[in-house]
């Protein structure tokens, strides 16, 4: 689920972030316009933040209730790792570091998803209902969040294009994500470490009174942030949000000197700070930009639709 919605979001995020390129535009015409753009992409991240939830909400139950080590956690053992390995590549060394359940690469990795999901699900939420943002806050918080959220995913979308196809399905077929296991040679080669280690003794479980204790208090997290990730949905299918748009109009109005308006030329070079809507001038996409982006987006820089 995680990496058909990290998909979706790709394939209708960048379009949106490059609209004023050939490339662009042609995506977002081929996907049904910006708003079915839109719509799909909302989805995609609500089934990524599901999924992002869920696996936070069952570590932290296998750590606390079953008594599991979080191994995952990087410590001076991968430090010493990177540096073995690099002094491997370089013919320095003559055997590879011996990796235990994660090594350093993976652990990247994995803390990298675990930040970028934060990142994107926060600038993301900002993004939902633009005006309401703006003015429950700043307006300069809504552009600040899409540029954030824009390069972000932009970083997101070539670790994975550049570190992740290469490392786990170039170099050689990793197949645990559909088995959940791997060979007896893979072990060997990848996490000799953890061989040596599977004799180790489990971790004692607790009593049954705190597992429930702490159960319910996951389950009522996990409710709590689904509602949340629900009002902000449906939020953002109204363009007035929790603010009507006469409000919202007049907020944005009083904090932007000027408001855009017919008499004023379609050049970016007039309004300071277009660019982090519009792209460079380049790429203006003239008087017609009102039906390419969307109206909260234009109103929190322009106090009109």
């Amino acid at each position: 689920m995680m990496v058909s919605a990290f998909v979706v979001l790709s394939v209708t995020g960048l379009p949106q972030m490059f609209s004023g390129s050939g490339t662009g535009g042609a995506l977002l015409g081929w996907l049904g316009g910006q708003s079915s753009v839109r719509a799909i992409h909302r989805g995609a991240a609500v089934v990524f933040m599901a999924v992002f939830v869920c696996h936070v909400l069952e570590r932290v139950y296998r750590v606390l209730v079953q008594g599991r080590p979080f191994r995952i956690l990087p410590g001076p053992q991968d430090v010493r790792d990177l540096i073995d390995e690099i002094r491997y590549d370089l013919g320095l060394r003559a055997e590879r570091p011996r990796y235990g359940r994660f090594s350093y690469a993976e652990k990247v990795e994995y803390w990298s998803l675990i930040w970028g999901a934060v990142i994107m699900g926060a600038s993301g939420l900002l993004l939902w209902n633009g005006a309401a943002t703006a003015v429950l806050t700043q307006p300069v918080v809504v552009a600040v969040a899409r540029v954030v959220h824009g390069w972000e995913a932009v970083l997101a979308v070539l670790a994975i294009v550049i570190w992740h196809v290469y490392h786990v399905h170039v170099r050689h077929v990793n197949r645990s994500m559909f088995t959940g296991y791997l060979t007896r040679e893979e072990m060997l080669e990848e996490h000799p470490r953890e061989l040596e280690e599977a004799g180790e003794t489990p971790p004692v479980v607790m009593g049954w009174r705190r597992s429930v204790r702490l159960a319910g208090a996951l389950l009522s997290t996990g409710l709590v942030v689904c509602f949340v990730v629900a009002a902000g949905w449906w939020m953002s299918l109204d363009p007035s949000g929790l603010v009507p748009p006469e409000e919202a109009r007049g907020t944005v109005l009083a904090a932007t000197p000027r408001a855009w308006g017919p008499s004023v030329p379609h050049d970016v070079s007039t309004r300071p700070g277009c660019g982090g809507c519009h792209g460079t001038r380049a790429a203006w996409p003239g008087p017609g930009f009102t039906a390419q982006l969307p109206a909260e987006t234009c109103l929190s820089c322009h106090a009109q639709q």
